[in-house]
């Protein structure tokens, strides 16, 4: 499965640490594993753009869109038979299958039925569609008999989301070159997401104009186990390498197994407005890839560290966190403020200790907590005021060793004067909400 825009953030951490994970829309574990294959579009769709009708568009020449609003379905056609990319969630076939033959296209003559990763919202379909398109379904080597279980024992989801078996008619490789006639497509592996997790590329023309069309495999790990994995040992030499991959491609117009990954409907309706080239971009891939990378590294540094304090946490050992190890501060909504956590999760129920650091003059607005917190200020010098609207001359300056208690409920603000950094700690769940003046 795969993101389409961010999704689940602390809200604390969205304003107080900004937190720049890539949005997560990996389906809601709260499926009973193992349920029939048959069954699976309810266990699948966690987003109900997912089945949301959507009439083909024409993205460039023979490339079309024809799946639903939330997924990307391609069709590239070609004299000498066409080629479908994915297949939608269990379930929703018909939807495909009717855009399809509005176009005027029969269905039988779909020659191949291309993966990018062997998830329910992308493989869902497959399986019918082969049924009653006689297709050859090709994938990524290393996803083969993941279809094959119909994502059964998947190396992050176990067998919650499954789907109807998929029988590989031809793998991949990376660089692998297919020829359809004068259709010509070639697969780069990017696993990760998938061990077997591929992005494919082709040329489409229109009129003397042709692009390379990239549809990008998705590179989010939502919800992913990414260290000590024992089903997916390499996880992370996988995703590096797909960064790197994706963001060297020769990319004139990126697509993605979910619109949202590359702004695709967004594009559109610039494209509508006039804008003929908004969907041409040569630097959405790499825009997409870094992104991804980013989101990637901080949530490896946090599980990172979370193992090893977790290894550290023997009733006879004392633990220690050296500042080497205090990787991956994250800034994101607030300019200038970035986080880190050091240990627990001030959204949970628990304890937890946390660090903000504030560049020179940058700060956090009029804002209050559900719950008491404490603060020490270890570097720079720490403004704070108390209040729903800030007020400069009321606000108080504190030094490094500064020990301040903020009582729940009490709304207040801060900056920092010079580099400056703070250090949180109570018992969560914290909670964040902006303070506004009353009427």
């Amino acid at each position: 499965m795969s993101t389409t825009e961010p999704g689940t953030m602390r809200t604390f951490m969205a304003a107080m640490l900004a937190s720049s994970l890539i949005a997560r829309s990996a389906p809601a574990r709260t499926s009973p594993a193992g349920q029939a294959a048959t069954a699976s579009d309810s266990t699948c769709v966690n987003d109900p753009s997912w089945t949301a009708p959507q009439k083909p568009v024409r993205i460039h020449g023979n490339t079309w869109h024809v799946g639903p609003r939330g997924l990307g379905v391609f069709l590239i056609t070609a004299p000498t038979g066409h080629v479908l990319i994915d297949g939608g969630v269990p379930g929703n076939v018909p939807l495909i299958e009717a855009n399809i033959r509005s176009l005027g296209i029969d269905l039988r003559d779909i020659k191949w039925i291309l993966n990018t990763q062997a998830h329910c919202d992308h493989a869902g379909g497959i399986a019918q569609l082969v049924r009653e398109t006689g297709a050859e379904v090709i994938a990524g080597v290393r996803d083969a008999e993941l279809l094959a279980r119909g994502g059964r024992d998947d190396p992050q989801y176990g067998d919650a989301f499954t789907f109807a078996p998929v029988r590989v008619t031809r793998t991949v490789s990376d660089g692998e070159r297919l020829q359809l006639g004068s259709l010509s497509l070639t697969a780069h592996a990017t696993p990760g997401h998938t061990p077997g997790n591929t992005t494919w590329a082709w040329t489409s023309c229109e009129g003397a104009r042709c692009v390379q069309v990239v549809n990008v495999g998705s590179l989010s790990a939502p919800d992913y186990r990414l260290v000590d994995n024992p089903k997916y040992p390499g996880i992370v030499a996988d995703y590096e390498a797909s960064f790197r991959m994706v963001a060297a491609l020769r990319c004139d117009l990126a697509l993605a197994p979910h619109p949202g990954m590359v702004d695709f409907w967004e594009r559109v309706a610039q494209r509508e407005r006039g804008d003929a080239q908004a969907l041409i971009d040569s630097t959405r891939c790499r825009g997409y890839a870094d992104a991804a990378r980013r989101g990637f590294e901080e949530e490896l540094a946090r599980q990172r560290r979370a193992a090893s304090l977790g290894a550290q946490q023997r009733p006879d050992s004392v633990m220690l966190l050296a500042p080497a190890a205090m990787t991956g501060w994250r800034e994101g909504g607030t300019r200038g403020v970035s986080g880190i956590d050091l240990y627990g999760d001030f959204d949970q129920p628990g304890p937890y200790v946390a660090r903000t650091r504030f560049a020179d003059g940058r700060g956090i607005g009029p804002h209050h907590h559900t719950n008491t917190t404490t603060i020490t200020v270890l570097e720079g010098r720490f403004h704070l005021g108390i209040g729903t609207a800030v007020d400069s001359s009321a606000v108080r300056a504190y030094p490094p060793g500064s020990f301040l208690v903020i009582p729940a409920g009490v709304a207040h603000y801060e900056w920092g004067e010079g580099e400056t950094v703070i250090q949180l700690s109570g018992t969560g769940p914290l909670g964040y909400a902006k303070s506004t003046p009353a009427r």
